[in-house]
């Protein structure tokens, strides 16, 4: 399968290694934080076959640690971010995006941290999209499920 991937300005996506279900994103260029959610445009636009779409998501480190940030010092720490999920239709053909919730208010109001250019701060993976028929029905089929949202219980 063939995507076509347009730059504009922005860094091609890439796989670091063999076997990696999905395709790390890179910041284009220095991009300021700031709190709460904010768009981060990773500069790059593509075209996906039908039947297909993009999931940009967290990667695990990022999840973990925090989002590396840097300020013109020359320091760098790790603050209180994180990826949301973004779903790209095979038929979009603007710029991709990276959607962040910065919650680390401190590194705001100190003023001057940034995302530096090249860092990976989320992945893009490929998924097929089925094609499905909704129904509309008044009466769905009886299974031992009961309950939900963590209703199962916690090991």
């Amino acid at each position: 399968m063939e995507v076509k991937i347009q730059l504009n300005g922005g860094m091609m996506p890439q796989k670091q290694h063999e076997g990696d279900a999905a395709f790390d994103l890179y910041v284009p260029e220095d991009t300021p934080i700031v709190f709460g959610r904010m768009l981060v445009d990773m500069k790059f636009a593509m075209e996906l076959p039908n039947g297909k779409a993009a999931i940009i998501q967290p990667r695990s480190g990022c999840s973990l640690r925090g989002i590396e940030v840097f300020n013109d010092k020359g320091e760098s720490r790790y603050i209180d971010a994180d990826v949301k999920i973004g779903l790209v239709d095979s038929n979009y053909r603007k710029n991709v995006g990276t959607i962040m919730q910065v919650r680390d208010s401190a590194a705001v109001i100190q003023g001057g941290w940034y995302i530096k250019k090249g860092s990976r701060i989320s992945q893009m993976r490929i998924v097929e999209v089925p094609s499905v028929d909704l129904i509309l029905t008044e009466m769905l089929s009886i299974t031992d499920r009961d309950g939900g949202f963590g209703t199962t219980g916690q090991r």
